[in-house]
């Protein structure tokens, strides 16, 4: 069961985010949360390297997959799962890229399992909240801006860029 109402981003948001997040062809891109997959689209079209989306919305994840199914076939993979289930699954545990669309309730739930993939080198992006309890690895804050839509829900929300800073890489 879904804990939010299911909100849009925009391409402009999804711009701002990937570009936050420095994805690269090399990366392997998971979307926590993942709605219609907005983010995962943009991603695999623009490096060429498929992603996974988990969310817990059937309508949402069928949704998902026509989207995605069009311009991005066999690049999107959406995986219908509760969150407990899939931090424990291997395409959790190969992903360098983390996007999290989730409220502050879920990201409590899971910043353990985030900061273990952080731990790793892996770079966590939270879209809207920040994550609790892993302010002391936040890379890069974007403030939310305001956009041409009336809605706060269609505004540029800020996002969080969580990873290992420069004194927190370990020493060979």
């Amino acid at each position: 069961e879904s804990f939010a109402p299911f909100v849009a981003t925009s391409l402009p948001q999804v711009d701002r985010i990937l570009s936050l997040a420095s994805v690269v062809a090399s990366d392997v891109v998971c979307d926590l949360g993942c709605g219609d997959a907005a983010v995962l689209r943009r991603a695999a079209l623009s490096t060429g390297r498929s992603c996974i989306g988990v969310e817990v919305d059937h309508e949402l994840v069928l949704l998902a997959r026509e989207i995605c199914a069009g311009d991005a076939p066999g690049k999107v993979i959406i995986t219908e799962d509760i969150l407990e289930n899939y931090l424990l699954s291997p395409s959790f545990a190969s992903a360098t890229v983390i996007f999290v669309h989730l409220v502050p309730d879920q990201l409590k739930d899971i910043s353990s399992a985030l900061q273990g993939r952080i731990g790793a080198g892996v770079r966590v992006v939270a879209q809207r909240y920040s994550i609790p309890g892993m302010e002391g690895s936040i890379l890069k804050e974007i403030p939310s801006m305001p956009s041409d839509a009336d809605s706060y829900f269609q505004s540029l929300g800020a996002a969080w860029l969580y990873g290992l800073r420069d004194d927190q890489h370990a020493t060979e």
